[in-house]
C-alpha cells in the first residue's frame, strides 16, 4: 500500500484508538448538524429534480423509462421514496452523502497512508469540500464517489499485493464494482479508467510483471463504461459536433482565467458587459487559496517525478515505487477531466477539489520526506477549508435556489402557460431554474433557453431586440437572485433586479405573473417596430 511513503506524521504519538474514536464521534454529530442545517434551508444540487422525473416514472410503472444518465442512482432514490414513504420534496434533502462520504474518505486514506492523524485530517477537509458543494444529501455524488474512492483502493492495493501477479480475489472484487459504478455517475467511472490507463503505460514501460492484469481491469472499464454511460452519446458528443460546427462560441479558457483574475485582483476586463465573477470575492479567493496550495505542490513535484519515471524506464529492471505510480495516476485524471471538460462544458477541476488532500500529501512525499513540511500542509488546508466553509453557509440562506420559494411560479407555469399544446414552449431563464421546471412542468412541452450575452443586453433595452428568442422570461425582482447563470457554469451575470427599471420599461416583455418572488414575463414583439 502507499503507506510505505513513509510519512507517518508525529510516528510514536499516533494516538490511542479511543481517542480516535472520540474524534470520529465528534465528526459524526459535526456531519449531522451540517446536514441538517443545509436540509432545514434547502440547500441541495438542481440536478436532483431533473432526476425526480425519470424516480417518478418508476414509482408509477415499477421499471426504468430508459431516460437518464444514472439509471442507478435513479432507482436508488426510488427506493428510499418507497421505503421512507414520503414526499420526494423531502426525500432529495436527506443528509445521506454527508454521512457515508466521510467515513469513506476517513477509511480510504486511513489505509493509503497508515496513520490516524493523517485521516483524520483529509476527512475534515472531504466534510467541508461536501458541505461548499452540496452533494451531501442523496445526490448522484454521495454514492459513486464514495464506490470510486473503494475502487481505487482496491486498484491500488492489487497492485500492491504481489510482485508477480494480482490477486484473483482483488479482480472480482473490483469488477463487480467498476460494473455498478458508470449506473451511479458517469464522471468517477472515467477518472479510475484515466489512472488504470495512465499507470499500465508507465507500468508496461517500467517492465512491471502485473501489466497484463491491469489491462484486463482497464479492458472491464472501458467495456462497462462505453455500454452503459449514454452521457458520451445524448451529451458529450452532440456538444462537441456543435462545437466545432459554430462559426462563434465562448471560450471556456478565456472564461476561466477572467474568473481566476478578478479572484485574485478583484477586477478585471469582462468577457461580455454583464458578466460577473462567480462567488464573492472572499469566499471565491479563500477557494482559490486552496486549490493554489494543492496545485502549487503538485507543479513543484513535477520536476522530481519525471526524473524518476525517466530513470526507472531506463534502469535494467522494474524499479519504479509504488506511490510514483499512484501520484501520476491521480495527477493525470485532474489533466485530462479539466481538458475534456474545458472543451466541451466548461473548465472543472473536480479531482483537484475532491482528491486535494491525497494529491498533495503524494506530491510532497516526491519531494521531500520532512515531517514539519508534511504539517504544515495539513494545518494550512485545514485552516483554510474551516474560513471557506463558514463563508459558504453564510451564503446559502440567500441562494435563489429553494424549492419552497420557486415552486408556485412554476405550478403556474405549468397550469396557465398561453400556448399550443401541440408545440413546444421555450421559457428563457438563469440555467439553474431549469432543473425545476424539469420537475415540476414535466407534463409540458417546454424548451430552456439559457441567458447569453446578447440575451441579457436586450432584457434590458441595450440596442437588441429579445423578440423570437424565447416565448417566456422569468426573473427575480426582489434580490433573492445572486446571480444570473449562463450557458456554462463557469458564465454568470449580474442579477437581473439591478435593472428593473429598465425591465419594466421594456415593451417585448408583459409581466402576466408575480408571487412576491418571481415575476413571469411573455416575450412578444416590440410594437414600436412595426
Amino acid at each position: 500500500m502507499v503507506r510505505d511513503l513513509d510519512i507517518r506524521i508525529l510516528a510514536g504519538e499516533e494516538m490511542r484508538r479511543a481517542t480516535a474514536l472520540k474524534i470520529l464521534c465528534v465528526l459524526t454529530f459535526i456531519s449531522t448538524a451540517i446536514g441538517a442545517f443545509l436540509a432545514q434551508n434547502e440547500v441541495i444540487s438542481e440536478f436532483i429534480w431533473s432526476t425526480l422525473v425519470y424516480s417518478d416514472h418508476i414509482m408509477e410503472t415499477g421499471h426504468l423509462s430508459g431516460d437518464g444518465n444514472n439509471p442507478g442512482y435513479i432507482v436508488i432514490l426510488s427506493i428510499f421514496r418507497l421505503i421512507l414513504g414520503v414526499s420526494p420534496e423531502l426525500v432529495v434533502v436527506l443528509p445521506i452523502g454527508i454521512l457515508i462520504g466521510p467515513f469513506i474518505y476517513y477509511a480510504v486514506t486511513r489505509s493509503l497512508f497508515g496513520t490516524k492523524l493523517v485521516a483524520l485530517a483529509c476527512t475534515f477537509y472531504i466534510l467541508t469540500h461536501i458541505t461548499e458543494t452540496a452533494w451531501h444529501s442523496v445526490f448522484a455524488y454521495a454514492w459513486a464517489r464514495p464506490l470510486y474512492l473503494l475502487c481505487l483502493v482496491i486498484l491500488i492495493s492489487g497492485l500492491a499485493s504481489s510482485q508477480n501477479r494480482i490477486d484473483n480475489r482483488y479482480l472480482y472484487l473490483f469488477g463487480i464494482m467498476v460494473a455498478a459504478l458508470p449506473w451511479l455517475h458517469y464522471t468517477p467511472e472515467a477518472w479510475l479508467i484515466l489512472f488504470a490507463g495512465t499507470v499500465l503505460i508507465i507500468g508496461y514501460l517500467d517492465g512491471q510483471p502485473w501489466t497484463e492484469y491491469l489491462a484486463l481491469g482497464f479492458v472491464i472499464m472501458m467495456s462497462a463504461y462505453i455500454g452503459s454511460t449514454r452521457i458520451i452519446y445524448d451529451t458529450f458528443l452532440p456538444s462537441l459536433f456543435a462545437m466545432v460546427e459554430q462559426e462563434t462560441h465562448s471560450n471556456p479558457v478565456q472564461i476561466f482565467i477572467v474568473q481566476i483574475m478578478s479572484m485574485i485582483v478583484g477586477e478585471t476586463s469582462a468577457v461580455s458587459k454583464y458578466q460577473v465573477a462567480a462567488g464573492s470575492p472572499i469566499y471565491s479567493r479563500v477557494r482559490l487559496a486552496i486549490n493554489v496550495l494543492i496545485a502549487g505542490v503538485i507543479l513543484l513535484s513535477a520536476p522530481f517525478v519525471i526524473k524518476r519515471i525517466i530513470a526507472g524506464i531506463r534502469a535494467s529492471k522494474p524499479s519504479i515505487e509504488l506511490p510514483t505510480y499512484v501520484y501520476v495516476g491521480l495527477v493525470s485524471t485532474l489533466f485530462f477531466h479539466a481538458l475534456v471538460y474545458g472543451i466541451v462544458f466548461s473548465l472543472s477541476t473536480q479531482p483537484l477539489i475532491f482528491l486535494g488532500p491525497i494529491l498533495g500529501l503524494l506530491a510532497l512525499d516526491q519531494i521531500t520526506k520532512r515531517k514539519k513540511v508534511f504539517v504544515g500542509f495539513l494545518v494550512f488546508l485545514i485552516v483554510l477549508s474551516a474560513v471557506s466553509v463558514i463563508l459558504r453557509l453564510g451564503q446559502f440562506d440567500i441562494y435563489y435556489r429553494r424549492y419552497s420559494l420557486i415552486e408556485p411560479g412554476v405550478r403556474w407555469f405549468s397550469v396557465y402557460a398561453q400556448h399550443d399544446p401541440y408545440q413546444d414552449i421555450s421559457v428563457m431563464s438563469s440555467s439553474h431554474l431549469f432543473y425545476y421546471f424539469n420537475y415540476i412542468a414535466s407534463p409540458e412541452n417546454f424548451q430552456s433557453v439559457s441567458i447569453n450575452a446578447d440575451h441579457y443586453a436586450a432584457l434590458v433595452g441595450d440596442n437588441k431586440s429579445v423578440s423570437g428568442s424565447a416565448d417566456y422570461m422569468v426573473a427575480d425582482m426582489r434580490s433573492k437572485e445572486v446571480v444570473v447563470q449562463g450557458e456554462h457554469l463557469n458564465i454568470q451575470y449580474e442579477p437581473l433586479n439591478t435593472h428593473h427599471a429598465e425591465i419594466q420599461a421594456n415593451t417585448e416583455l408583459q409581466k402576466v405573473y408575480s408571487d412576491g418572488m418571481s415575476d413571469y414575463y411573455r416575450i412578444e414583439e416590440n410594437q414600436t417596430s412595426k
